[in-house]
């Protein structure tokens, strides 16, 4: 009998540890259950403070300062403190891109019995501003070299922002920029009764006396933005030119038109007087037009691409709708020229008086580069 007793107390006793393995058990899956709710229900905050954030500020782009304090506004607003929210923006060099973190520190409840205190949850988004992709194509003129300085020695008028990886120099009298002008470098507008209506930013400013800037005068440096490569939609567009050519294509004459893109595997010159081009001019080589009131309407969304040379514009009055693109080259303007889209050169030079140039960005749906038009989000 007293064995028998022995027995069930020895029992009871093995119960009672199971017993206690057990309860641990239950209360880490009690932890897992409670604890990791807690943490998706943070990370769910955070999300959507993330997609809140990123979505109005998208909107300021490229104003870096703008897009970041009204990410940080509404990130707040979502309940998520300024130092748990991160802003970076051009995002992966792309300064139509903006990414938002939001933290949130989560403290445990049962999950402190195996060990664990507190953990943090994150959210990010990222975005993309709708109307153009970004970056260079968000300027009326984009310089692209980091070692060639960009110049505008004629009196200008420019609708637009401007943007140099280098050093850029203004030394146009009387020349009005409404817009931002910034640089990699240093930004030097040593003509007199130059007026920027907007931002001037630069590692090194020296600004005429007699000239006025509108908006901050920022002494630190831009950001680099990198030339972007349109390789594919330049292939496409040299596949459907309605005309090809070897070697060197020389057009010229008076009241002339060309109907039709226009590809030359080589150089190309144009010169004369009220000569038209209705589609593009597309070059390996240099492009270079001396025709007087020469007029191209932008048919094809790109008005002028040189793959590896210069394009020059020396005939007065000429009047140019859509992107001219010269990824490896210098873009020479002359006088009385009007420019309707964008200007994205390696560098530039615009020499001849009464230069105009108006940014216009409906031309990239028309050149296949456009990201088809509201902002959104892509992370």
């Amino acid at each position: 009998m007293k064995k028998h007793l022995v027995k069930i107390k020895e029992e009871g006793g093995q119960s009672l540890v199971l017993a206690a393995v057990l309860l641990v058990v239950l209360l880490g899956f009690a932890a897992l259950a409670l604890d990791i709710g807690m943490m998706k229900m943070a990370e769910s905050e955070m999300q959507a403070a993330a997609d809140a954030a990123v979505y109005a500020a998208v909107e300021q782009l490229p104003n870096v300062s703008n897009a970041t304090n009204t990410a940080l506004i509404y990130g707040q607003l979502n309940g998520v403190e300024a130092a748990n929210i991160t802003v970076t923006t051009p995002y992966n060099g792309d300064a139509g891109q903006i990414e938002v973190v939001c933290t949130k520190p989560v403290q445990y409840t049962f999950a402190k019995v195996l060990g664990f205190d507190s953990g943090v949850a994150t959210a990010r988004a990222v975005a993309e501003k709708g109307g153009s992709p970004g970056g260079a194509f968000d300027y009326a003129i984009f310089c692209g070299s980091p070692t060639i300085e960009s110049v505008l020695y004629a009196v200008s008028y420019v609708v637009g922002d401007i943007h140099s990886n280098n050093d850029f120099t203004l030394r146009g009298s009387q020349s009005e920029i409404i817009g931002d002008v910034e640089a990699v470098y240093d930004v030097t507008i040593s003509a007199a009764k130059v007026t920027v209506d907007g931002n001037v930013q630069g590692t090194h400013l020296d600004i005429n006396q007699n000239s006025t800037v509108s908006g901050s005068r920022i002494t630190s440096s831009a950001s680099y933005i990198a030339m972007p490569d349109l390789t594919s939609v330049m292939a496409a567009a040299i596949a459907n030119a309605d005309h090809k050519y070897s070697g060197y294509g020389n057009f010229g004459g008076t009241n002339l038109t060309f109907d039709g893109s226009i590809y030359v595997n080589g150089g190309f010159g144009c010169w004369g007087a009220n000569t038209t081009f209705k589609g593009a001019i597309l070059a390996t080589g240099d492009i270079n037009i001396s025709a007087t009131k020469l007029y191209l309407p932008g048919t094809d969304g790109i008005a002028l691409y040189s793959a590896n040379g210069n394009i020059g514009l020396d005939g007065e009055g000429a009047e140019i709708h859509g992107i001219v693109y010269a990824p490896n080259g210098n873009v020479r303007v002359g006088a009385k020229t009007k420019i309707y889209g964008m200007v994205i050169a390696d560098s530039i030079s615009f020499n001849g008086a009464k230069i105009e140039i108006y940014y216009d960005d409906s031309y990239l749906d028309a050149a296949g580069i456009g990201n088809g038009g509201e902002s959104k989000l892509i992370e």
